[in-house]
């Protein structure tokens, strides 16, 4: 799992054994659970590479990257995506 300055980052690469327990499980388990029931399972890849953690969830987090970064982004209006 990466990690910069101490945040989790993604994607987290899982191996077989790892991908079973999480495909075998009758809980909703995920990354994010299996991580923190078993810590030893994990390999942490310390970066300072940003792009680990960096979310575009929102209009406002692509803004951000875009100011951030100076890409010109430009984002489907409703009427595009019809």
């Amino acid at each position: 799992m990466p990690t910069v300055n101490d945040q989790r980052g993604n994607p987290v690469i899982l191996d077989d054994v790892a991908l079973a327990r999480i495909l075998a499980s009758d809980a909703n388990l995920g990354c994010r659970d299996l991580i923190d029931r078993q810590p030893e399972m994990v390999h942490l890849y310390e970066t300072a590479n940003t792009r680990f953690v960096t979310d575009l969830d929102t209009v406002e987090d692509v803004q951000q990257l875009a100011e951030r970064t100076g890409w010109r982004v430009e984002l489907p209006t409703p009427e595009s995506v019809r």
